[in-house]
């Protein structure tokens, strides 16, 4: 056997291996997340109602969880 082909498999196996694994990474990312309503969060209590009014900013302007803290505080 050429030793090319074993020099090949060695060399790409392990990147082969990580792109599969960004690929599952990404592909899990890129999820749609639950509501809080559907978790049982988000009530009508008044802890609830800023848990809902920071769920909207997130999902509203597209910003990640910590910008929607920030912007209301």
């Amino acid at each position: 056997m050429d030793v090319n082909v074993f020099k090949d498999l060695a060399l790409n196996a392990p990147l082969d291996s990580a792109n599969a694994v960004i690929d599952a990474a990404a592909a899990t990312s890129s999820a749609v997340e639950p509501t809080l309503a559907s978790l049982g969060l988000a009530s009508s209590f008044p802890g609830g109602i800023v848990q809902a009014g920071l769920e909207a900013l997130h999902i509203g302007l597209d910003v990640p969880w910590w910008g929607a803290i920030v912007i209301g505080m």
